[in-house]
């Protein structure tokens, strides 16, 4: 799907004392927007499906715990649909203005989420996709 990244970061620098890992960098985005989300333990074999939605601005998500069991993707213009699965703490997920993403875990995580747009739950625009849940 145009424009979607999905990668596995690796430390790019380090010494004895610490390491460093660079999530995002452009000089073209601004990000107004950051947030860390737990995705908390369920009783049973639930899981939690976050997202359906779409942004007007680059997101980028990466997972600092656990691991996004499936990510569904759609273009909100061409309709395509696609889905991504097991993306393991250390990635880096970076979306488009207008892909629409719906995030499924099956265990406890941990996402660190950064918006050019801030995101506001009330101008949300939820998406229609046809795969199932």
């Amino acid at each position: 799907m145009g424009g979607v990244q999905i990668d596995a970061l690796s430390p790019y620098h380090g010494d004895n004392r610490r390491s460093l890992m660079e999530i995002f960098s452009s000089s073209d985005v601004t990000i107004r927007d950051t947030k860390v989300i737990d995705i908390l333990p369920q009783t049973g074999k639930e899981r939690v499906v976050i997202g359906g939605h779409w942004e007007k601005g680059i997101e980028i998500q990466y997972v600092l715990a656990g691991r996004i069991a499936r990510l569904d993707l759609a273009d909100v213009k061409t309709k395509e649909e696609k889905t991504v699965s097991d993306i393991s703490a250390g990635s880096r997920v970076i979306l488009p203005p207008g892909v629409a993403h719906r995030l499924i875990f099956e265990e406890p995580s941990q996402l660190l989420v950064c918006n050019e747009v801030p995101f506001v739950p009330e101008k949300c625009v939820v998406y229609p996709y046809s795969t199932p849940l």
